[in-house]
């Protein structure tokens, strides 16, 4: 997809295991015609700069505070969807080019590693407001407490930051999912967030993705839909 306004303390206690692809003929039939759809939609989104807000703060610390350099996370320009691996070679996302990326992993308390991609027409200023496009990706494993709901209590805001919240079950090609869209958000309504969260049952690893941006939900959600579809999960040892 972070951070937005402040974030819930995470559980301590949890280092990711590799993951694998999901085998599923009727999910992948369907993860193709939504990439599809999604596709669409998010080459409009990724065409669309965040602003700068004065909104509540948001903050990485359920994840750690540990990050790269922005000078050697910035790619060269580049319109083109590319596809970006995160440090620990843990998984993979498609992703305009041209984004800020963050690929280093977060330390969790207690030292765990936690698997992440941040990827914003402005890191700053997403870490920052609650408007700024960009999209936060995560992989997290039973050591931490691998459950969906854990995954998006790190990853979903404070209640105040928004004004309206809809959680929902859909379809992906990893199986059912979890997504909870936000809008109304920041100091003036404007933010518009979407997170999805699908939990793999061999290895029990759980994906959850934190998009926003100012634009339309049905566009932020096509783009968070299009971001898991077209993710990667790697074997390699974290």
């Amino acid at each position: 997809m972070s951070n937005y306004g402040s974030v819930r303390p995470p559980r301590q206690g949890y280092t990711p295991a590799p993951l694998q692809m999901k085998s599923n003929n009727t999910g992948v039939i369907v993860g193709a015609v939504l990439a599809i759809v999604a596709l669409i939609a998010v080459i409009l989104l990724f065409t669309v700069a965040g602003r700068d807000d004065s909104g509540p703060q948001i903050t990485l610390a359920p994840f750690g505070a540990t990050t790269t350099s922005l000078a050697v996370a910035t790619t060269v320009p580049n319109t083109a969807i590319t596809t970006v691996t995160d440090d620990t070679g843990t998984f993979s996302i498609n992703i305009r080019g041209d984004l800020q990326k963050e690929t280093a992993p977060s330390i969790a308390a207690g030292g765990f590693t936690v698997p992440r991609i941040t990827a914003s027409v402005d890191l700053p200023a997403y870490y920052a407001d609650n408007t700024t496009f960009g999209v936060l990706v995560v992989v997290v494993g039973p050591d931490i407490g691998s459950e969906v709901a854990q995954v998006l209590g790190f990853l979903e805001p404070n209640e105040s930051v928004c004004k309206e919240r809809l959680r929902e079950t859909i379809n992906t090609s990893y199986g059912q999912a979890v997504r909870i869209s936000l809008t109304g958000c920041g100091a003036d309504n404007l933010g518009t967030k979407v997170l999805l969260s699908v939990q793999l049952p061999e290895p029990p690893l759980v994906i959850g993705i934190r998009m926003q941006d100012e634009g339309e939900l049905a566009s932020i959600q096509a783009a968070a839909l299009y971001i898991l579809e077209t993710m990667q999960v790697r074997s390699s040892d974290i």
